[in-house]
Formats: C-alpha cells, sequence, structure tokens
C-alpha cells in the first residue's frame, strides 16, 4: 500500500496542472561563436565589417513583430513532506490555484487500493445530485469550469423579514494549500492543548506529550461509497478494518450528499501515547494499544471526545451550529471513528490508522485551524482535503491542501459591466448563536450581522441571475478584515485555460431549478480570467502578467470596507479579490503600410479585439487606450469599439524621429492582463543626417585600403 501521506495521484501542490502557458512575452535564443585563432588577418576583415554595420545600421529595416513565442511554464511545486521539525518564526503561506476546476473520486471495490483519493478526471461527483432535493444545491456546470448554486437561506435558515434578501449565489471551484510553520498555538507539552489530537488521559493535559504528527484525508462518500460500506467490502472495511456500517446510510441516516469521511494514519512517540491515548508506556506501545482498545474502547472515547468539542454541551469549545446549522451530537449515531495499529508500528513508536464517517467532522476541523490561528480569514467548505501536521512539546507545523467550495462567487467588476468571480476575506458561520448555543466557547463571527431588533444591517450584492442584483441585501456571511502578518503570504495564481463566467443581470426568480439552470447558462461569458478592480486598488500593484500571479507578502494591511449605519461592521471583505472573465484577451497591432518609414508621413496600424482563442470580437464594446514611445505621434489616444467596427479600428501613425519606435495598446479596464505592444521598423533619418555617418565611412575605407598598400610596398 502506497504512503498515505502525499500519493503519487494527489496533485496536491501543483499550481500548472493542466493549464496552457500564457503567450505574452516572447523568447529570444542566441548561439554563441566559436573563438577564431590568435594574430590571424580576420581582425583587418572583421575592422571593415564592423565598419559596413555602422552604415547598414543608418538604413536598417527591422522586422516588425517577431512572432510571439511561450514563456516557460512554471513547474509544478514540489510536495513538501509531512513531517517536519519545529522551531523558528511564525510563517503561513496561502497559495490558491485551480480556479473552476474539480475532479472524480473513483469509487467501487476496483479503486479500493486508491483509498478514495481523488483522480485526474475533471467533474462533479455524485454527491451534489443527492443534495439538491434536501439542500437545493444545484449543478449549473458539471465540467470544466465547474459551478453550482445555492440558496443561503435553506434548511433551518429563515430569511429575515423586511429586508432583501440575497435569493441565490453562484458558486465555482479552487484549490487553496497551506503551509503552517512554528505555530505556538498548538503544542503537546505541560499545560498546552494540541487541539486537534484527544487528552484521552484524565489530567493528561499537565504531562509532556512528546511528539505527535498525522496525515489526514476527508472527502464525501458517494453512493456506491455506500453501498459498498455497508457491505464491507470498501477500503474502510478492508484496509482501516472498519466494521459494515449495516446500520448507518439508511433511514434516517440515509445519504444525504454530506457524510464526510476521515482516514487517514498517525503516529506516538512514548509520551505521546501515554498523554492522548492514556496507555502505560512501559512496554511494547503496539501491544498496550491493543489491550487498551479491546471492545473499541479507544474508537469510542477518540470518538466522544470529538463529539463532545464541536457541540453545545459544557465545556465545548467548537461546536459547529453557526457554520453548518447542527451541532456534532445533533446525530450521535452518525459519527464514528475506528483506530488500529500499522504494520509500521512498533515497541517506542505507534502508528494508528484512522477512519471514520460523520456529519460535520470537516467543520470541526476548520474550527481546529481557526483555532490555531490558521485560516481564521477563509475557512470553508472542503472536499479532497489533505491535512498532515507535526505537533512537539513548544509548538508545531501543518500543512494543508484542499479544493473549497461555496466561496468563489459569480459576481459583477465593481468598477464596470463584466462578467467576474469574487473572492474576500470571510468567515464560514452563516448562522448566529441562539440561546442554546450561547454558553459554547465558540461566537458566531455572524452574530453581529444577523437581523437587529428595529434594523437589519444590508450589503451591495451583485450576483447574476437573483432578484435582487445590484440592491442592498441581509448578509448572508460575516465578512472579514485581514490583516496580514509578518511572514503570512497570499499567492493567487490565475489559470491560463479559458474561462467561463456569468453576465451580470437581474432575474425574476430565484427558484433553484431545472429552468434557473438554463437560464445561467444563456447568460454565460467564455474569455480569459484576469485580474479586476479589487479592493484596496493597491493590490493590482503586487499582480505579474506573465505568469497570471498575484503575490501579497505580509506584514500588510488593509482598511475595512466599513457599513456607514454600521461603522463596526464590514461592508465586504478586505482584501476582495475580483477575477474578471474578459472577452478580449489581447489587441492585435500591425502597420498597415510595409516599412521603411519615413518622419513626418502619415502611416496607419490596425488594433484589432481578439478573444482568447485568436478570433476577433466583432461585437466589442470596450475602450483601449493608446500610447507611444517619445519619436510616435498618434491621430488618437483612446478608441470606445461601436458596432461599425466589427472588433477592428485604425489609427494614424506619424513617425518624429528616427530608430526603433513601440506603440501600446492597453484596455481601460482590464489593463493588468490585456494589451499588445508593436515595435515598428527602425524609421530612416532625413538625408543630411545619413550623409556624415556614410562619408565618414567610405573614408575609412579609404584609409584602410591605403594602410594596406602602404604595408605591401614597405615589404
Amino acid at each position: 500500500m502506497p504512503d498515505l501521506r502525499h500519493q503519487s495521484f494527489d496533485r496536491g501542490f501543483d499550481f500548472g496542472n493542466v493549464d496552457v502557458p500564457p503567450t505574452r512575452v516572447p523568447v529570444l535564443e542566441r548561439t554563441p561563436d566559436s573563438k577564431a585563432q590568435k594574430n590571424a588577418r580576420w581582425k583587418g576583415f572583421m575592422a571593415l565589417a564592423m565598419v559596413l554595420v555602422m552604415i547598414a545600421s543608418a538604413f536598417t529595416i527591422v522586422v516588425s513583430n517577431l512572432p510571439n513565442g511561450q514563456d516557460v511554464a512554471n513547474p509544478p511545486e514540489k510536495e513538501t513532506p509531512a513531517i517536519i521539525q519545529y522551531g523558528g518564526s511564525r510563517e503561513v503561506t496561502y497559495s490558491i490555484s485551480n480556479i473552476g476546476e474539480s475532479y472524480l473520486k473513483p469509487d467501487g471495490v476496483a479503486n479500493n487500493s486508491l483509498l478514495g483519493r481523488h483522480g485526474s478526471v475533471e467533474g462533479l461527483n455524485d454527491w451534489w445530485t443527492v443534495r439538491t432535493p434536501i439542500y437545493g444545491d444545484l449543478v449549473i456546470r458539471d465540467k470544466y469550469p465547474c459551478i453550482v448554486a445555492n440558496s443561503p437561506y435553506h434548511e433551518g435558515f429563515s430569511a429575515p423579514s423586511g429586508v432583501n434578501t440575497v435569493g441565490l449565489l453562484t458558486y465555482s471551484f479552487y484549490r487553496e494549500s497551506v503551509t503552517a510553520r512554528n505555530l505556538t498555538t498548538i503544542a503537546t507539552g505541560p499545560g498546552k492543548d494540541p487541539i486537534f489530537i484527544p487528552i484521552l488521559k484524565s489530567g493528561g493535559l499537565a504531562d509532556d506529550g512528546g511528539w505527535v504528527n498525522f496525515t489526514w484525508y476527508f472527502t464525501y462518500l458517494t453512493s456506491q461509497n455506500c453501498v459498498d460500506l455497508k457491505a464491507g467490502v470498501e477500503y474502510g472495511n478492508t484496509y482501516y478494518w472498519a466494521p459494515p456500517q449495516t446500520d448507518l446510510l439508511t433511514g434516517l441516516y440515509a445519504n444525504d450528499g454530506y457524510w464526510v469521511e476521515q482516514q487517514g494514519m498517525m503516529d506516538f512517540d512514548r509520551n505521546a501515547a501515554k498523554k492522548f491515548l492514556n496507555l502505560p508506556g512501559v512496554g511494547s506501545l503496539t501491544t498496550e494499544f491493543k489491550t487498551a482498545n479491546a471492545g473499541g474502547a479507544l474508537n469510542t472515547s477518540w470518538t466522544a471526545d470529538w463529539v463532545a468539542d464541536g457541540s453545545a454541551v459544557a465545556g465545548a469549545k467548537h461546536d459547529t451550529f453557526c457554520a453548518y446549522d447542527y451541532s456534532l451530537n445533533a446525530y450521535l449515531k452518525g459519527l464514528r471513528f475506528y483506530l488500529w495499529p500499522d504494520p509500521s508500528s512498533g515497541t517506542d513508536k505507534l502508528v494508528l490508522r484512522i477512519w471514520g464517517i460523520s456529519w460535520g467532522n470537516e467543520v470541526l476541523m476548520m474550527r481546529y485551524l481557526d483555532d490555531a490561528g490558521v485560516m481564521s480569514n477563509v475557512p470553508t467548505y472542503t472536499e479532497d482535503a489533505y491535512l498532515n501536521g507535526t505537533i512537539g512539546p513548544n509548538g508545531g507545523d501543518l500543512e494543508t491542501r484542499m479544493v473549497n467550495s461555496y466561496h468563489m462567487t459569480a459576481w459583477k467588476d465593481p468598477s464596470f459591466y463584466s462578467a467576474a468571480w469574487m473572492l474576500d476575506a470571510w468567515h464560514f458561520d452563516w448562522r448566529e448563536n441562539d440561546a442554546k448555543h450561547l454558553a459554547t466557547y465558540w461566537k458566531s463571527r455572524f452574530t453581529n450581522y444577523e437581523a437587529k431588533t428595529g434594523h437589519t444591517p444590508v450589503t451591495p450584492e451583485w450576483a447574476p441571475g437573483t432578484v435582487w442584483y445590484g440592491q442592498d441585501v441581509a448578509y448572508w456571511q460575516p465578512p472579514m478584515n485581514w490583516n496580514l502578518t509578518a511572514n503570512e503570504n497570499i499567492i493567487i495564481k490565475l489559470p491560463t485555460r479559458p474561462a467561463f463566467g456569468i453576465a451580470p443581470y437581474a432575474s425574476t426568480s430565484d427558484t433553484l431549478n431545472a429552468a434557473k439552470v438554463t437560464e445561467l447558462n444563456n447568460h454565460k461569458v467564455w474569455g480569459e480570467m484576469v485580474l479586476g478592480n479589487c479592493y484596496p486598488a493597491s493590490v493590482k500593484s503586487y499582480y505579474d502578467s506573465a505568469t497570471k500571479t498575484l503575490t501579497l507578502n505580509g506584514p500588510m494591511n488593509f482598511d475595512p470596507v466599513r457599513n456607514g449605519l454600521f461603522p463596526t461592521l464590514n461592508l465586504t471583505g478586505s482584501p476582495m479579490f475580483v477575477f474578471d472573465v474578459a472577452r478580449v484577451s489581447d489587441y492585435a497591432m500591425a502597420m498597415v503600410e510595409p516599412g521603411p518609414y519615413s518622419p513626418g508621413v502619415t502611416y496607419h496600424a490596425t488594433v484589432t479585439a481578439l478573444n482568447y482563442s485568436g478570433v476577433v470580437v466583432t461585437d466589442w464594446n470596450g475602450t483601449v487606450d493608446m500610447t507611444a514611445s517619445a519619436g510616435v505621434t498618434l491621430g488618437a489616444t483612446s478608441h470606445w469599439y461601436r458596432p461599425a467596427d466589427l472588433g477592428v479600428w485604425t489609427v494614424d501613425v506619424v513617425f518624429t524621429a528616427p530608430g526603433v519606435q513601440t506603440i501600446t495598446a492597453t484596455d481601460r479596464n482590464n489593463s493588468a492582463d490585456v494589451f499588445d505592444t508593436l515595435t515598428t521598423p527602425a524609421v530612416i533619418p532625413e538625408f543630411p543626417t545619413l550623409l556624415i555617418p556614410v562619408i565618414g565611412a567610405a573614408a575609412l575605407v579609404v584609409v584602410f585600403a591605403k594602410r594596406t598598400r602602404l604595408s605591401k610596398k614597405d615589404t
């Protein structure tokens, strides 16, 4: 069986995946010349050649526009090991990539060796269609880019009265990986809480817990997984030794699309086995564990600890209610975990396999990450997720990789009419604490944004296809203000494959049904995903258009966008990233008249609006801005494309100085990505200007020839 930490089919830390490399910057190559003999007569000919080059430079005609070459694609990042050593200053890097991508989970007994890891085939798994009749999740596209729609006001959540509601939101998917090093918020030492690992020894918090490592994987169960688990033939049964789940997955506990499985490996040194598993720790750890877990006693204790921690009970720290609509103890029968020693386990190190299913334990893990100071401003609902950790007496390291949903939201660019996707700092709590949950440690981030007596705070909503598009609506998630601390970084890699967006529009219905699927797809926009108008605007200055990568390195503060009527509330998340779907991906320029060119003469250049595939956008109505080098005067500095243009505009060009000149066309709204630069042939200077170098060169030739003849005569 392969190592579970990072399988070969885990594409986890891959920024490239199936993206096509961009074609923005030409690549020029040069082959070095071989070295000639010393004291050879080639020196005289080289001097003459250099003179001739100087003469020719006055008449040079440079071929216009070398063909675009391809950027060298960024190689995939190397997968980092799960086990690392703690020490140093806190460092956290959030990497977002593979926008729009979702991959299928191979199921069935024939795929047991894959242990449920998602494969390389793109698409939406069947749990999305299972959710439709219960939760209203609606599949809009089941292939790249994968898109689903959802109403925030589904089961158990009443929409606020007297105000507009968001109606529905349309989401796509993205991959996020987080590497957190040197965290002091998690530790195993005396009086310190590792957060992720239960302390099963009574009074064990005071003990030194040594070192513990874990490598876990989470995803949802397909319908076939449920059938196989009940029959006892799924990898949860055959690899993790869980018994057939005959009392689950039927009736009240039938598959509703939210059964999540958690599996993986853990290892404990002797001190960790004593503190966390309540083992004696004096003999073989493997033998002690088997004795302690007789009849599944440790399985039950481990499960009960997580249930209590994620529920509305006295002392609970991480109640899942406000993010999940249910606490973990809502259906006690529906959460269970199994532990068993791996064959690599020994006397002094205990290696355990863990497998379990639940409703909501993935949300508990997000609570743990939040409590550890990781992902506090971007906790999400995940699938195909890895969570690896190393925790020692004084601190720990974490790394996670996941596919996120319900966050990348179809939107409109804040500054102009354009299909876009919006990703902002937020928290996944969407319910406030009620009377039953006020006693818990966890205070919902949503509470302050919920309906108030006499007035409900509202925020602008630009989700396409809703009744209240463009109007103020009640909050559906709490927006956050995310200030990056030192050594805290955000890296966002935009896709270089075609992107899909939904044109901004208001609908007459928010009903999620087949008609809504057709309606949203009828407003589709294909193009290139580019960096739009974000908040704050300064975000653009950290964007590299050549690699389509946005990099923010802390420390960095972002001013909050405040709600005027509720000055303590954020109107939107800050920062807020907007990714436009640009119908025009390039402005291809060409000179109408062939060179050479002379100063003072009016020539013409065409500026053609092309889409991602290089096809002319004949109905383009955007604005292009023109700039040029100092030796060029343009007939216009901008142009608004009209229907009569059919995507092609011609601008007057007058050269006012000799030499190579450049002209640049830049899209007014998507200036960071959509532009083109034309390099013109060198302009020939006037004859008097040429005369001096020509005469001088001729004189040099005469002198050179005379010196050669004198040399022969002297000989």
